[in-house]
């Protein structure tokens, strides 16, 4: 039991080592729904917080906005 209990904690320390990167694709949004796409976000763990590099295309041409959410 022993043995196990070691080897599910080295996996756990492992694991929690390597950052995790997440890619989201990225849709217009219109009055019939979802739209087209056009492109994507790459969200990673840094050590100073999440990290967020979009790859927009074919954005059409307007005001932009972005909202944050506290919390």
């Amino acid at each position: 039991m022993k043995r196990f209990s070691l080897s599910v904690l080295v996996l756990l320390v492992c694991s929690g080592a390597q950052a995790a990167s997440e890619d989201v694709e990225m849709h217009l949004i219109t009055a019939q729904g979802i739209g087209q796409s056009i492109g994507s976000v790459k969200i990673s763990e840094t050590d100073k917080g999440l990290e967020f590099a979009p790859d927009v295309k074919a954005l059409p041409p307007g005001d932009r906005a972005a909202a944050e959410k506290a919390g």
